[in-house]
């Protein structure tokens, strides 16, 4: 089966192949090189939609999305934000689940780390067993984030509305974003996105994530159909993205194109500590000369025991459909 391998510097990437491909609608053209919108582009795609929802039956996606800083940051590889999209074709629900960017998992080698070093030691298919393991759901692909470009997005939307449920601190410059409603312009965006200084540490910020990309969704479906034409241009197939896919394309076909974006809604679900689900640790590792320890979460159960975080994932998925 034919898989595409791509890179999404941006959004994740069920919302970005649904931003691609919505073209049942007729709010966005399939892909050509005038990139002309015309009436006859909506018969076409209604024709494309119809021949691939004959021939395949819809399925539920789940893609991992790996948020990284970038070249221009320390840690450019660490993938310090990790969310789980998970889109239901036939309610048009889409959850974003975040996962604990702390958490501490063992390769098969029985080397352990935190899951955010995951990508930049090359083990994906880690995250995509743990991914599963925490969730029940079948992972089908994975995209990896950049920063830059989410400012770009951010920008080219002419910013994100979010409510803070806590004022977001800088500990160096002493920057403080009040709690309450924000208007964020892109660089606003980045240094939340970042931020973690709260009581509630990394959920904090996995919390306002989830609400700026809910944003970012929410201004796009608000844009007319010239404007999202411009915006798949510019930041998807500009930036090469569709050349670097790692989804099956066949599983999305039957419904990207016969999905009414207006219908899409999203379910932010957060593994904090309200949860009681997870818990923290301090690991012992082995210093040059003596024993150190290491903060990371685990789940409350056990170390690698996710039963109990999978149930709970199911039932917020269930309740939502």
């Amino acid at each position: 089966m034919k898989r595409l391998h791509y890179f999404a510097y941006g959004i994740p990437a069920v919302i970005l192949g649904v931003i691609i491909l919505a073209a049942a609608t007729g709010q966005l053209p399939a892909r050509s090189i005038s990139w002309t919108y015309t009436s006859a582009t909506s018969s076409v795609i209604g024709n494309i939609g119809s021949f691939f929802k004959n021939v395949v039956t819809p399925q539920d996606v789940t893609v991992i999305v790996f948020g990284k800083p970038g070249d221009a940051y320390n840690g450019g590889d660490l993938t310090d934000t990790l969310m789980v999209v998970h889109f239901n074709p036939s309610t048009h629900m889409v959850h974003l689940i975040s996962i604990p960017r702390d958490l501490w998992v063992a390769d098969a080698h029985n080397q352990q780390f935190k899951i955010n070093e995951a990508y930049e030691r090359n083990e994906v298919p880690l995250v995509e067993d743990r991914v599963q393991k925490m969730t029940g759901l079948s992972v089908n692909g994975y995209v990896v984030v950049d920063l830059a470009l989410i400012k770009n997005i951010v920008d080219y939307l002419g910013g994100v509305d979010v409510v803070l449920s806590a004022p977001a601190v800088d500990w160096v410059s002493g920057y403080t974003m009040s709690a309450g409603p924000q208007h964020l312009s892109g660089d606003d965006a980045i240094w939340l996105i970042r931020n973690r200084y709260s009581p509630e540490g990394d959920f904090f910020r996995e919390e306002n994530q989830q609400q700026i990309v809910s944003d970012i969704f929410k201004k796009f479906k608000a844009l007319s159909a010239e404007q999202k034409i411009d915006f798949v241009r510019t930041f998807v197939f500009s930036n090469g993205l569709l050349a670097h896919a790692n989804l099956n394309i066949t599983q999305l076909a039957p419904y990207v194109f016969e999905t009414k974006l207006s219908a899409i809604a999203l379910k932010n679900i957060v593994l904090n500590f309200d949860t009681k689900l997870v818990t923290t640790a301090q690991i012992p590792l082995q210093g040059p000369t003596s024993t150190i320890y290491e903060s990371a979460l685990i789940p409350s159960a056990g170390f690698e025991k996710y039963d109990a975080i999978k149930a709970y994932v199911q039932k917020e998925i269930g309740n939502s459909q």
